[in-house]
């Protein structure tokens, strides 16, 4: 549906509106049609300003599409989306404060986790992010999923976009049609064990020989 929107969008604006003719006013009211009946786009990016403004990205093309966007975040975030044309379902953690700022907590807590410093090395980095840093966004992700799995019934989402770490089971088998978003290291994706290794900080360098 997404692509069948961006199509009608893009084939109206082709048409030359100078030629008056029935089809042409018989396509533009079944596109107005379509538009006006929004449809329910719901993200549940991880909290980090990376995954977050990466999400806004998509966002703002569905928004534009006349998708209705509601991304799932943790407090640290309120109001500061609704600028976008988003709208802002708060999740409630243990560990957060209203007033923190989400670029500011998680850099700290990588720096220290011992995932960004002067003294890092992949090794180190590969390290500190398995023992440090992943059991914390697992538990977090633990609780991530019942709240969305209570908005998934309120909400009824038509999509649903999820840029986190690991699926979360509540939208897998919520039988709604969903979207796996990288906005971080492509590496995630890749199974290959002639790659670098996951969250080693390295990246692949790819040389064609001519």
């Amino acid at each position: 549906m997404i692509i069948n929107t961006f199509y009608i969008q893009g084939l109206e604006n082709t048409i030359n509106t100078s030629i008056h003719s029935k089809k042409y006013y018989k396509f533009k009211s079944f596109s107005q049609k379509i538009m006006s009946n929004k449809r329910q786009a719901l993200f549940v990016p991880v909290d980090a300003v990376g995954h977050v403004n990466a999400c806004v990205g998509l966002a703002e093309v569905l928004i534009h599409a006349g998708y209705s966007v509601t991304f799932a975040v943790s407090t640290l975030w309120a109001g500061r989306l609704t600028k976008y044309g988003i709208r802002e379902q708060l999740l409630r953690y243990d560990d957060d404060t209203g007033d923190s700022d989400p670029a500011k907590k998680y850099s700290a807590k990588l720096i220290s986790d011992g995932v960004i410093g002067p003294e890092s090395t992949p090794i180190k980095n590969l390290l500190n992010i398995t023992q440090n840093s992943m059991p914390y966004f697992v538990d977090r992700l633990a609780d991530t999923d019942i709240m969305v799995g209570e908005l998934l019934v309120t909400l009824k989402p038509d999509v649903v976009f999820v840029d986190q770490i690991i699926g979360l089971p509540s939208v897998v088998k919520s039988g709604i049609p969903w979207v796996l978003v990288c906005s971080c290291n492509p590496l995630y994706l890749i199974h290959d064990t002639r790659a670098p290794p996951l969250n080693s900080g390295n990246y692949i360098v790819y040389f064609k020989i001519i």
